[in-house]
């Protein structure tokens, strides 16, 4: 029989999953053997067999080399290679070729990333700064390839949104090998008053997927932390400022607050009892007790200081520590009271009228001032003297009787009248008065009248003409006036009434006349405008 050269396909790579399920997995052809024969001699007379330790995994069916069932390809447990020969003998055992074999192993991504510690539990302190290491945790990837064995963490997506805001998830550079380390590294500040647990889920996962997926890809660690309470809290008060109020000039009376003042210490494990205090200079007029309740202890007077409003800036602070203190703001309303009596705005007023005026008639306005306010604010004007013709309406003097002029006792004037004064409605408190002087001019509103009604004068015989017999006196409590004097017309022709109320001779009178003469004489007013204003006088001579 001729030699038979033994050739074979091209050797190819294996890629082996050790959690493969399917048998064609291990059991595919790797490759199929043929040869070459250079006499007669036939496929029955030729035999073939695997030699070396490696071929134990291997089998020829057909001239087909497969894996051996079962069969143990694990790249990571150091099965990189198979290495062995087949041989080609006829039946008699003489080889005619022999075919050198390496398969080589090449790895996948087929062990998934576990935490060393799934569930982690750590006590943190709230005063923990930012930037501080909290844990680490070792990640193991049995795939020996660098490429196949790195992994990437995050947060899962149902943890608490704050967590990002927290901590921040730092990796290590590790050298070649099957170990990672990721750091949980705090970012923020914690705080036991307000989330005293928290508890999330970081996942680690391969950055190349598995070539099997039912294998799992990634690992999860349940981290919890407890936060443990310090003394980092100052006191909270249970408002960010307080109202109140006070009446003024008040002493020893306690401020009404729309809020009690009040603070707590929020550190639940280090709560601490807290004092109270009052800043600055209105720890002079203020007292704060332990409660809280505020009390004025001097008097303020809201007018004479400008005070509307006081603001008060109050402490809590920690009996075992002194630095641990809050301050607040308290607005408090200075409450009015009737405690200032009205001010007349002119200590006199001269006001003038012309007689006899009219009913209600304004004479002049007067004002006043009052410091408090509101309805303490409100007065009204009084007259002080009595029986005089003037009363008050609102701010206005007026005319309540006719006045005449002629009548006063005072001529012509009321002069220096203590005449108004502003009083407090709410208290009764009483202004300084106010002097009036109100000056009445004169009217021509008087008839003149003669000193007597009846004149007897005694003419001589030996008088002349235009001699002046006697004269008549007019009265007229006016100041001007502008009199005209006649005679009636009785048939009395020797006499004549000069405009100063002179009676002369106009003619003589004969022997033979009369003894006695009977006439009258009248005076007017032409000061009246149309008015006569006139008397008579009954003369005798």
């Amino acid at each position: 029989m001729g030699t038979t050269p033994l050739t074979t396909g091209i050797p190819r790579n294996i890629t082996r999953s050790s959690n493969a399920s399917s048998p064609t997995e291990i059991f595919e052809n790797l490759f199929t053997l043929r040869y070459e024969a250079h006499d007669s001699s036939s496929e029955t007379d030729i035999r073939l067999s695997l030699v070396g330790s490696d071929s134990q995994f291997f089998e020829l069916v057909k001239f087909k080399l497969k894996f051996r069932e079962p069969a143990n390809v694990d790249y990571e447990n150091a099965v990189d290679q198979f290495v062995f020969s087949i041989l080609c003998t006829d039946p008699n055992g003489v080889v005619f070729s022999t075919l050198q074999v390496r398969v080589i192993i090449v790895p996948t991504n087929n062990y998934s990333p576990v935490f060393l510690n799934s569930t982690l539990e750590l006590n943190v302190r709230e005063s923990t700064q930012p930037e501080v290491l909290l844990l680490s945790m070792l990640v193991t990837d049995n795939d020996l390839d660098d490429r196949h064995n790195s992994v990437q963490f995050h947060f899962s997506d149902d943890s608490p949104d704050f967590v990002n805001q927290l901590f921040s998830l730092q990796t290590e550079d590790q050298p070649t090998g099957t170990n990672s380390v990721v750091n949980l590294v705090l970012i923020g500040y914690l705080d036991f008053e307000t989330q005293p647990i928290i508890t999330f889920r970081i996942i680690t996962e391969n950055l190349v997927p598995q070539i099997n997926k039912e294998v799992p890809n990634s690992d999860v660690a349940e981290i919890t932390i407890y936060i443990e309470d310090s003394d980092d809290q100052p006191p909270q008060f249970t408002q960010r400022f307080y109202t109140g109020y006070f009446p003024e000039e008040a002493t020893n009376v306690q401020v009404t607050m729309t809020e009690p003042i009040s603070a707590t210490d929020p550190d639940a494990m280090f709560s601490s009892a807290l004092t109270y205090a009052i800043l600055g200079q209105m720890s002079d007029l203020f007292q704060i007790d332990p409660d809280g309740t505020l009390t004025v202890i001097r008097s303020i007077d809201r007018e004479n200081n400008d005070l509307n409003e006081v603001v008060i800036d109050v402490t809590a602070t920690q009996v075992v520590n002194y630095y641990q203190k809050t301050e607040v703001p308290i607005f408090l309303t200075v409450i009015d009271i009737d405690d200032n009596p009205p001010i007349m705005t002119s200590s006199s007023y001269d006001f003038t009228i012309l007689e006899p005026g009219l009913i209600n008639q304004i004479i002049g306005t007067i004002s006043a001032t009052d410091r408090d306010q509101g309805v303490n604010g409100e007065f009204e004007f009084r007259i002080i003297d009595e029986d005089l013709p003037f009363s008050i309406s609102g701010n206005s003097l007026i005319i309540s009787e006719v006045i005449d002029r002629e009548s006063l006792l005072t001529p012509y004037i009321f002069r220096n009248m203590r005449l108004l004064q502003a009083v407090a409605l709410a208290s009764q408190l009483k202004s300084n008065p106010s002097t009036v002087t109100v000056s009445v001019l004169d009217s021509n509103d008087n008839s003149p009248t003669f000193s007597k009604k009846n004149y007897e004068f005694v003419l001589k015989e030996n008088s002349s003409v235009q001699s002046v017999i006697g004269q008549v006196v007019v009265i007229d409590a006016d100041l001007e006036s502008n009199f005209h004097f006649w005679i009636l017309e009785t048939g009395v022709t020797y006499f004549s009434i000069l405009q100063n109320g002179e009676i002369q001779l106009d003619e003589l009178i004969a022997e033979l006349a009369p003894q006695e003469y009977y006439f009258a004489v009248c005076v007017e007013d032409e000061n009246v405008g149309n008015s006569r204003l006139y008397c008579n006088a009954l003369m005798l001579i």
